[in-house]
């Protein structure tokens, strides 16, 4: 006879709760809710927290069992590739769930590239994939990098700031700060700090949205100026 055990899933539901209720966009939203539930070794964690969900936020759609073992498997399947984790994350719900079911590992990222820069509607992509657009068509892969050489920083502008790496190495890389021009990312947020290094946290989704959230206040910034 089988018997339920009955599994305590109080800090799943806390660590999904916290998530639910911060400002996070839905991609950011289901990634975290992936992470968690992987994080758990249960094989019911996944109805476990759909059925959690549901409950506490009936308002909310997207909450069923499929679709949270889906969040799950999107977080399994790039946790350990930042890099096609950032592209997915700038892809919407249904965009991710057509690829992560429907392509393998060596097509994804064309298809992620792709979706993105053609801004394909769910049809156009599946149509896409089933025409095997892939073969033989490159993609473009180059990304937009901002680099502002701050070696003599005080021989630069009087109106430039200088968004730095971590604040400890102002110091010991650029001599210290000068007229107050030199910014963590973070300090344009609610929250400042150091960015999480996801060498060390393993967590590459932290580290995305801080970074997003840290583009976001400094645009914010910019503006006033």
């Amino acid at each position: 006879m089988n018997i339920k055990k009955n599994i305590d899933y109080s800090e799943l539901f806390t660590q999904i709760s916290k998530v639910v209720e911060s400002n996070l966009n839905q991609m950011q939203l289901y990634a975290e809710i992936g992470r968690y539930v992987a994080l758990r070794t249960e094989k019911g964690a996944a109805v476990a927290a759909a059925e959690y969900l549901s409950k506490m936020y009936p308002e909310k759609a997207g909450f069923s069992p499929r679709n949270v073992r889906r969040m799950r498997d999107f977080y399994l399947a790039y946790k350990d590739r930042p890099q096609m984790m950032s592209i997915a994350l700038q892809l919407n719900w249904t965009q991710n769930v057509v690829i992560l079911e429907t392509c393998n590992e060596a097509t994804r990222e064309w298809y992620m590239r792709s979706a993105r820069q053609n801004g394909w509607a769910k049809s156009e992509l599946m149509a896409a994939i089933e025409n095997e657009a892939h073969q033989g068509t490159p993609v473009d892969t180059s990304e937009e990098v901002c680099y502002s050489d701050t070696s003599n920083l005080e021989e630069k502008n009087s109106d430039e700031v200088v968004v730095c790496k971590p604040r400890e190495h102002m110091q010991k890389s650029h001599g210290g700060d000068y007229a107050n021009k030199m910014h963590l990312l973070l300090d344009f947020t609610e929250a400042p700090g150091n960015i999480a290094d996801p060498w060390y946290t393993e967590n590459y989704v932290q580290t995305w949205m801080q970074v997003q959230v840290g583009c976001k206040g400094l645009l914010e910034s910019l503006k006033k100026i």
